[in-house]
């Protein structure tokens, strides 16, 4: 006979299992919170720089002269340069050559660096959690994968979801309240959520098992070199720079109406350079097409994106799909809305668990007061990399720095102070660091902004009166209570 487990230690691994569910949420809560505001990816760009030269279109004479510019500059050819035009998204266009990339104004000249550090910090944070790539890539495609399943048994599990979509008991247990609030948003949202969890896994799955393969077998390439069109082109013939003013009129005449968006010219200065565009189509949910040119501008091939395999169509689709970059900003504001759903989805989910628990005389205090650390830590950790972003001239690094550290504290605050007394303090910070990310953005660039940082700073001031509205009524109501 064997012997009996000792109580304490199925008591440790009891509590190791929840404590392994819990920052499995934590992570899941990261991700929602830093993919409603990567949406924005476009606007944070311009509210970092908002001073640098925007055109709605740039002529192919001025993208012409900016690649000489910048060909004349490179240290080392031949070499790749690509040029980002403007859309109507972005407005701007740059060159990157030699690993650095340079805003140009209107008569294609170089006018300034590219530095957005907070853009980058918060891609990095989103796409990778700040791991190594392929490491990243692998947990936060699995962690799409365990939002679809939730989704999906979510639904399974409550065959009255949706005949009770408007059904909200106000003024109950708060278990009841977070439950309540759990089941509507995942009635309303489930669709959302489920394309989000879905195309974010198959993204980062398939990114990180497509590196692996080329770790094991290099040379012999990805499924990736068909669906995204990653292999390098050869030149036809000795040239300095492709003809690019026939390659930028060639899309303007094509009955698909594709609007250009990178030009890459490989093997710039040397004896057969090619050329490549990644040219939106506005009425296709598509990453875009990668048209191939000749050196003296005429039209090769094209990868196959827009009227490939279906598998190659679809799979094309996974981005947009993912990073709202398709309907310019009235779509990014309701994938906004719903991002910020899918982040309570995630926190009233915790809840729920953790209260039942207590419900269950199984309570886990320590975690309670974490999870809370982890709800109200992370907007503080975002809001200190941005006061830091718009005061300073930090680099992504120093700002990974920041949001980690921070939120390590605010989980600390709240396992020493508890959450009734950390959690007010936490969101006081979250409305400071909001307020000074403003200002400091105002004494660093001007009070004369375009409209696009503008409305940023506007959003961010709105964002602060948010969480600091709940607080001012509670305190009213609570000072209220006491005067009666």
């Amino acid at each position: 006979m064997s012997e009996r487990i000792p109580n304490g230690f199925v008591a440790r691994m009891l509590a190791g299992h929840a404590g392994l569910g819990v920052a499995l949420a934590a992570l899941l809560y990261i991700l929602s919170v830093t993919g409603t505001l990567v949406v924005f990816h476009p606007e944070w760009t311009r509210w970092e720089q908002p001073h640098v030269p925007e055109m709605a279109q740039a002529e192919p004479g001025t993208v012409e002269r900016l690649a000489e510019h910048a060909l004349a500059a490179s240290e080392s050819q031949p070499t790749d340069l690509r040029l980002r035009l403007p859309t109507s998204d972005l407005p701007r266009l740059s060159a990157t050559i030699d690993g650095q990339e340079r805003y140009a104004d209107a008569d294609g000249n170089p006018v300034a660096p590219v530095h957005h550090p907070w853009r980058s910090f918060l891609r990095n944070v989103h796409f990778y959690l700040n791991l190594p790539t392929r490491i990243g890539l692998t947990l936060v495609g699995a962690l799409g994968a365990l939002m679809a399943a939730l989704v999906i048994s979510g639904i399974l599990a409550h065959p009255r979801i949706f005949r009770d979509a408007f059904r909200m008991r106000l003024g109950g247990q708060r278990l009841i309240q977070q439950t309540d609030a759990h089941n509507r948003i995942g009635a309303w949202a489930a669709p959302f959520h489920l394309a989000i969890a879905i195309s974010g896994a198959v993204l980062g799955l398939s990114l990180a098992v497509s590196m692996t393969s080329q770790s094991l077998t290099p040379g012999q390439g990805s499924f990736f070199d068909a669906i995204f069109d990653t292999e390098r082109p050869n030149g036809d013939s000795p040239s300095p720079l492709p003809a690019v003013a026939p390659i930028l009129k060639h899309l303007e005449d094509s009955d698909a109406e594709p609007v250009a968006k990178r030009l890459t010219i490989y093997g710039a200065g040397g004896a057969g350079p090619s050329a490549k565009i990644l040219a939106q189509h506005p009425d296709r949910l598509l990453l875009g097409e990668y048209y191939h040119f000749t050196t003296a501008g005429e039209l090769h091939d094209t990868a196959g994106l827009s009227d490939g395999t279906a598998g190659q169509q679809a799979f094309a689709a996974m981005y947009p799909l993912h990073f709202a970059s398709f309907g310019g900003l009235p779509v990014r504001l309701a994938y906004a809305m719903l991002g910020l759903l899918a982040a309570v989805m995630v926190a009233t989910g915790g809840n729920i668990w953790l209260l039942k628990r207590r419900r269950q005389n199984s309570a886990h205090p320590h975690l309670e007061r974490a999870w809370a650390g982890v709800v109200w830590g992370t907007p503080v950790a975002l809001g200190l990399t941005l006061a830091v972003a718009a005061s300073l001239v930090p680099d992504a690094a120093a700002l990974t720095t920041t949001f980690w550290l921070a939120l390590v504290l605010s989980i600390a605050t709240t396992l020493v102070l508890d959450t009734p007394r950390g959690r007010p303090l936490l969101q006081g910070l979250v409305i400071a660091s909001l307020i000074a990310a403003v200002f400091g953005h105002v004494a660093h660039h001007g009070i004369a902004l375009p409209t696009i940082p503008l409305m940023v700073n506007l959003a961010l001031t709105g964002s602060a009166i948010a969480v600091a509205g709940p607080r001012f009524l509670s305190k009213r109501h609570q000072h209220a209570d006491i005067n009666r």
